[in-house]
């Protein structure tokens, strides 16, 4: 009797909490003002593959910088070929983070969120 409220407990509980991943997926977005640094360096594959995981995130609404970390040639112009025409997509340089932030803080407002 006992072992069989435990186990109906569990299930409820794992019925709850895959319910709310499915709710928190499909309902809860994040803010427009989102952005997401993602710093690229290695091989055109890898650049790729981690460009394509940042892709669910761009989906959402958010903002991708992808900085470049040391990319080889080929792995530019695959990064460039991923971004495209998209404006909310940029590839930018260590150096160029701040100017970035700064240019997004003033098209916000410094400090509004």
């Amino acid at each position: 009797m006992i072992l069989t409220i435990l186990i109906a407990s569990l299930c409820a509980c794992g019925l709850f909490m895959i319910l709310w991943a499915i709710v928190e997926a499909v309902l809860l977005r994040l803010p427009n003002e989102t952005v997401c640094i993602c710093y690229l360096h290695g091989t055109d594959a890898e650049v790729e593959q981690k460009m394509r995981a940042c892709l669910c995130l761009r989906r959402q609404g958010v903002r991708l910088l992808f900085v470049d970390c040391g990319l080889s040639a080929e792995a530019q112009v695959t990064a460039q070929l991923m971004i495209g025409r998209d404006e909310s997509m940029h590839l930018c340089s260590p150096l160029q983070i701040y100017d970035y932030i700064r240019w997004e803080n003033g098209c916000l407002g410094a400090g509004t969120h």
